[in-house]
């Protein structure tokens, strides 16, 4: 099925034919409305192809979501999310707007809110972005994060810190936060507490020759190096 999407994106044409054809002798009344809503394989489709960086083959997945299904989200926001990979960040403005339009308020919709709005330089809008995902998600450590990161960047270093705690509260072992929190420390000031901090970052940080040691086990291992990565492709193949 992969595949098929692939060929579809790259050469456009009616990619359900052949499932219909499958399932009915002719094309059925609501045809058009079951069209419309087999989107999935597309959306991951794309994902997959944001995920090897290929930001243009995930446009046109995400394009022909949008176009069969302008009532989701899936459309825009990859879409949106794309362009700000791709450091486009009017076209991610314009899919955004689109994205409101379809789930005013919505706090997926929020999240990207914030990155293109910190990406853009304003942190304030960016960090009232990401508390409407606190808002729904208070729990979530990427949020708090990015709260303060962004706070960070916008000198106000006692709140950012506030952030980080969240995060650590989250998960005592978050290298990025105690990382952040050295650096909020050193700007005020308190270099006992960021000497503090930069332990712990040193601590809790990827141990760079144990990853070396994984990679060359997984370059022999084919196995183990597909269940290593983050988005699996799995080949079926079928036996006479």
């Amino acid at each position: 099925l992969h595949d098929y999407v692939h060929d579809y994106l790259e050469n456009p044409k009616d990619i359900y034919a052949p499932f219909m054809s499958i399932a009915f002798d002719t094309k059925p009344d609501n045809y058009e409305k079951i069209k419309a809503g087999t989107v999935k394989p597309i959306v991951s489709t794309g994902k997959i192809k944001s995920s090897y960086k290929d930001t243009r083959g995930a446009s046109i997945a995400f394009q022909q979501v949008a176009k069969l299904r302008p009532d989701l989200l899936h459309g825009s926001l990859n879409l949106a999310k794309v362009a700000v990979r791709d450091g486009n960040i009017d076209k991610a403005y314009q899919y955004l707007k689109k994205c409101e339009k379809i789930k005013p308020g919505d706090a997926q919709v929020a999240w990207v809110w914030g990155v293109v709005l910190q990406e853009d330089g304003l942190y304030e809008n960016a960090a009232a972005a990401y508390r409407r995902v606190l808002e729904q998600f208070p729990e979530d450590r990427a949020t708090w994060r990015n709260l303060g990161r962004t706070l960070y960047l916008n000198q106000q270093y006692e709140e950012a810190l506030q952030a980080f705690e969240q995060v650590l509260t989250i998960d005592p072992e978050d290298a990025i936060a105690h990382y952040h929190r050295m650096l909020c420390f050193r700007a005020i000031g308190k270099e006992e507490m960021a000497k503090i901090a930069e332990a712990a970052y040193k601590f809790y940080q990827i141990d760079e020759s144990a990853k070396e040691i994984t990679r060359a086990y997984r370059l022999k291992d084919e196995g183990a190096n597909l269940m290593a990565q983050k988005i699996r492709i799995h080949v079926l193949r079928l036996q006479n």
